[in-house]
């Protein structure tokens, strides 16, 4: 088993691929392969919801059929300086309603994954939807370049859901999902933590720098894993999937 507390920065990549290879059978499905989205799509598509995550512009030059489009920065804002902040609750129940993202149903976040970065665009979004205990989400593998590359159907026209009351999301925050700064120094004292820090070799070892971080370098203690790492080119770099879950298991521990 994983170590009870782990912590992650630059992404919340791990902690959906952790979940994912774990998962037994009765667990939630995190993962989705772009024929059992076709299957879905063609089983219960009112039960089903599909999120684009890429930009506005990539999503109205052809998207997958029925899917429409989420601006996933959204759910965060700047405070202090500080950028990617997570929103107070209420707000996230606020853009959650308005965009029409109903908890009940099946939902499905792709990203552009023609560029491992993509990835950074689901894993997000669905680490706020589990931080707010949506039970069903699951991200599609290989996204919409390997969605296109198996010559699937694609649609132009944006489709848009009708959007929600907040009061009728029943959100419930998961605290064990996120920590704050003192959050994490307090369990680095009793070093039962394990922090990994996904972001690249270049940003981990301070030789390179985001314009929006305030110093070079990394946490204490924190281990390097870059989220490249956990993905494979396929097609001749087509498109970028998921490592295997034993691959991905061996990573993580």
């Amino acid at each position: 088993t994983y170590r009870m507390s782990i912590l992650f920065m630059g992404g919340l990549m791990a902690l959906f691929v952790m979940g994912a290879a774990s998962a037994g059978a009765d667990s939630p499905k995190l993962l989705i392969e772009t024929a059992g989205l076709a299957n879905l799509q063609e089983e219960n598509s009112s039960d089903l919801l599909v999120l684009d995550l890429r930009p506005k512009d990539d999503y109205l030059q052809g998207h997958i059929p029925g899917a429409f489009h989420f601006d996933y920065e959204q759910l965060s804002e700047e405070r202090d300086g500080v950028r990617g902040l997570l929103k107070a609750t209420d707000a996230l129940a606020r853009v959650l309603a308005d965009a029409g993202i109903d908890s009940a149903k099946q939902i499905v976040l792709y990203a552009g994954m023609a560029n491992p970065v993509d990835i950074k665009n689901a894993t997000r979004a669905f680490w706020v939807l589990d931080y707010l205990s949506y039970p069903r989400v699951a991200i599609l593998n290989g996204g919409f370049a390997k969605w296109k590359h198996e010559q699937r159907p694609i649609e132009k026209e944006p489709v848009f859901a009708a959007a929600l009351a907040p009061s009728a999301l029943p959100i419930a925050p998961r605290p064990e999902r996120l920590v704050m700064q003192q959050g994490l120094i307090a369990l680095q004292n009793e070093h039962e933590t394990a922090v990994l820090d996904l972001r690249s070799v270049e940003d981990f070892s301070g030789a390179s720098k985001s314009d929006f971080v305030a110093r070079a370098g990394h946490i204490p203690g924190a281990a390097n894993v870059p989220a490249s790492s956990l993905l494979e080119a396929r097609e001749n770099g087509a498109y970028y999937i998921f490592r295997a879950a034993q691959e991905l298991e061996a990573t993580l521990r």
